[in-house]
């Protein structure tokens, strides 16, 4: 939302376990999920969470993916990455 910077979701982390990746994506107080799934072949399988979760739910999602993939390694973060927020053209650079 234009105007409203606290809304963009500006922080992305990648984890994995065997059979998926999860990237989160976050801005200071609001955190969304997206699911790849990693064993098909021919095609990629991507699903959306359309939740939005609060710092403590995301936590326990990432905490119950961990617990459910443990006999196969579990969670493992991978990168955290920033996209910088969008700039309207011709708008002062600080």
């Amino acid at each position: 939302m234009p105007g409203s910077g606290d809304q963009v979701l500006s922080k992305y982390t990648l984890y994995e376990t065997r059979s998926r990746f999860y990237i989160t994506a976050s801005s200071s107080n609001r955190h969304r999920i997206l699911k790849v799934d990693r064993t098909a072949s021919t095609s990629l399988n991507v699903f959306e969470d359309h939740a939005v979760y609060d710092a403590k739910q995301l936590d326990q999602v990432l905490r119950m993916v961990d617990d459910g993939n443990k006999s196969a390694g579990g969670l493992e973060k991978v990168l955290d990455f920033h996209l910088p927020l969008r700039r309207d053209i011709g708008e002062e650079v600080l």
